[in-house]
């Protein structure tokens, strides 16, 4: 199996947008992250984009509101940007 491909059947951005379709969801927004990679923050570091990335949760927050469930993709899964 191929993670890194956009058709992978794992990935919350092929399955999502099907499910979605036949049963009841949460609202749900995905946002793509183009930046560096976020492990520079455990270093003190901001990466390049992180601010654009925080401007968009904060979209979404105030579309979505409260509650509000934040999914994190990481490693091969997040090349789909």
């Amino acid at each position: 199996m191929n993670r890194g491909h956009p058709e992978d059947h794992n990935r919350l951005s092929w399955w999502f947008p099907k499910l979605s379709s036949y049963i009841p969801t949460p609202e749900t927004r995905i946002i793509r992250y183009a930046g560096e990679d976020l492990i520079k923050l455990l270093d003190g570091e901001i990466p390049e984009g992180f601010d654009i990335l925080l401007a968009d949760i904060t979209q979404a927050r105030y579309e979505v509101g409260w509650p509000m469930l934040l999914k994190a993709i990481t490693g091969l899964d997040a090349q789909m940007r």
